[in-house]
């Protein structure tokens, strides 16, 4: 069973997407244990979600921040997605190099997009940005080591550029 989801690029994908989300969601936690930022990643995604002005880490809140995780945990694995396509494009050359500049470029993203949303009383101070942009520079290269790795779906001729070729010969 493990060869097939080896195989498949979906869910390798996903798989890969989901640990590196979870790789980014414990150094934002480890930060925030620390006292260096004021943030927690799948906090600000249950705030945002269920349009919460203060949510803090409590039992009470159990539920806003599962589920708040869990949207963080699969946003994670389809942001990965285009991270495996770019491997499957272009090559695995510097897979690693490719993975930071992704988590980089989806921080940045982020940051511009949702920034006023997560904080509406202004932006954190800066130790929360350095634990965010180094949070998305361990998932891509957790999700982008994963991905070339496991994925032996990466190292099977394109499909299409075979029957392509097998329709040239004919």
């Amino acid at each position: 069973m493990f060869q097939k989801i080896r195989n498949d690029i979906i869910m390798t994908t996903a798989l890969a997407g989901m640990a590196g989300a979870i790789t980014r969601a414990a150094t934002t936690m480890l930060f925030f244990s620390l006292g260096h930022s004021k943030e927690v990643t799948f906090v600000q995604f249950a705030k945002i979600i269920f349009n919460k002005k203060e949510l803090v880490l409590s039992l009470d809140n159990f539920g806003y921040l599962f589920l708040g995780f869990v949207a963080f945990i699969s946003l994670g694995a389809i942001f990965t997605i285009g991270l495996s396509y770019m491997y499957f494009k272009t090559s695995t050359n510097f897979y690693l190099i490719k993975g930071v500049f992704w988590g980089i470029a989806i921080w940045v993203t982020f940051r511009a997009l949702f920034l006023h949303m997560a904080f509406p009383g202004g932006t954190p101070h800066l130790w929360t940005h350095y634990s965010s942009v180094l949070g998305h520079v361990f998932y891509g290269l957790v999700s982008g080591y994963l991905i070339v790795k496991f994925g032996t779906f990466l190292k099977q001729p394109h499909q299409k550029t075979s029957k392509i070729r097998k329709i040239a010969k004919n």
